[in-house]
């Protein structure tokens, strides 16, 4: 597993605790590298679930997306907030 695939499985579980442990192991590479990459973590997120929705609600896409992305973006922000802060310390 990539340091990338194990950041983003931690923010997107809402791995808080388990987060912030491995945040204050990194190096200044691996915070560099996640610095570069963290920022498209939220369209790449809302991307996946645009798609995930359009195959299965084709009808009400717009709604659909509107509400999911929401709840999506709300439930991690705190994953989010904290890996920006651990890459950018």
């Amino acid at each position: 597993m990539t340091l990338w695939t194990e950041i983003c499985d931690l923010i997107t579980g809402n791995q808080v605790a388990r987060l912030a442990d491995r945040l204050v192991t990194l190096t200044e590479e691996e915070r560099a590298e996640l610095g570069g990459r963290l920022p498209g973590l939220v369209k790449e997120l809302r991307r996946a679930l645009t798609e995930q929705l359009r195959a299965e609600h084709p009808d009400d896409l717009a709604e659909m997306v509107s509400w999911e992305v929401g709840d999506l973006l709300d439930e991690v922000a705190g994953a989010l907030l904290l890996a920006g802060v651990g890459v950018i310390t």
